[in-house]
């Protein structure tokens, strides 16, 4: 397998931030220079350009054997294709994709959501069940971007992915751009400032999903959908009381080992946001 190396001398505070979000799969100090290590030519020349834009000196070095460090090595070797269903996969650039309807291609990087982790399948079979046409839908912690573009390859009339993570959001406009959603809006802001969506999409941490289950629960629409995953199934009736009293109700829930995902419809007439 080659490798593209970008090599940034000089480089300031975020440089490294920059060749992450840029698509870099790894990042280390090599003396004076700072290397971001790519699996792909169009995104190392990408990040060259980002870099340069931003003041910082940068240069490319074109399908090299030497890679970068062998733990990076090996995660990129422990990628596979996802095959979700026979109409929807996920696979890397540099992966044989599966047959299917909609590929969507994602490569490893520091954003979370590249289809292998088991709420990401989840949240993913749920999306391509459901009949999202004309649903707006708000994607909270977008990582990746991955669940907001599933949403729009699979028909949903709009999407709009929010994270605090700036390196996530330019890594979801750069998965956006490839896999045909431009119209994909991405934000820092709160889930509660972003309107009310027919379908909500949270992947996240327990921790997060507890903190944030009153913006989460306002953002839904009257009669609208939560899909909630990214905790285990021991922690799915705690996550289920909290939401429970903020005007939710239980559809269904889905499990793939050893974790979860909960389909949460707002019932209409009650608030959401409610203490």
């Amino acid at each position: 397998m080659k490798w593209w190396r970008v090599a940034v001398s000089e480089p300031l505070p975020g440089a490294a931030d920059e060749l992450f979000a840029e698509g870099a799969v790894a990042a280390a100090q090599e003396e004076d220079l700072l290397i971001g290590h790519f699996v792909e030519a169009a995104e190392a020349e990408a990040a060259v350009v980002a870099l340069r834009r931003a003041g910082l000196s940068a240069a490319l070095a074109a399908g090299l054997a030497e890679g970068p460090p062998a733990w990076a090595q090996e995660w990129v070797r422990e990628q596979v294709a996802v095959q979700i269903s026979p109409r929807l996969a996920i696979a890397p650039s540099f992966v044989a994709a599966p047959a299917a309807e909609i590929v969507l291609t994602v490569n490893p990087g520091l954003a979370f959501g590249t289809g292998t982790h088991p709420t990401t399948w989840l949240c993913l079979r749920a999306l391509e069940a459901r009949q999202l046409r004309g649903l707006r839908v708000l994607d909270v912690g977008t990582g990746t971007g991955l669940l907001a573009v599933a949403a729009l390859r699979l028909g949903a009339a709009s999407a709009l992915g929010i994270d605090v993570d700036a390196v996530a959001l330019r890594t979801a406009r750069r998965v956006a751009d490839r896999n045909g959603a431009p119209a994909l809006a991405l934000l820092d802001r709160a889930p509660s400032l972003c309107g009310p969506h027919g379908l909500v999409l949270a992947n996240l941490p327990p921790e997060v999903q507890e903190s944030l289950a009153p913006e989460v629960a306002a953002a839904v629409a009257p009669g609208g959908t939560l899909l909630l995953s990214g905790f285990l199934v021991e922690q799915t009736d705690t996550l289920l009381r909290l939401l429970s009293r903020r005007g939710l109700r239980e559809v269904r829930r889905e499990e793939r080992a050893g974790w979860a995902l909960l389909e949460l419809r707002a019932v209409e007439g009650t608030s959401a946001s409610r203490p």
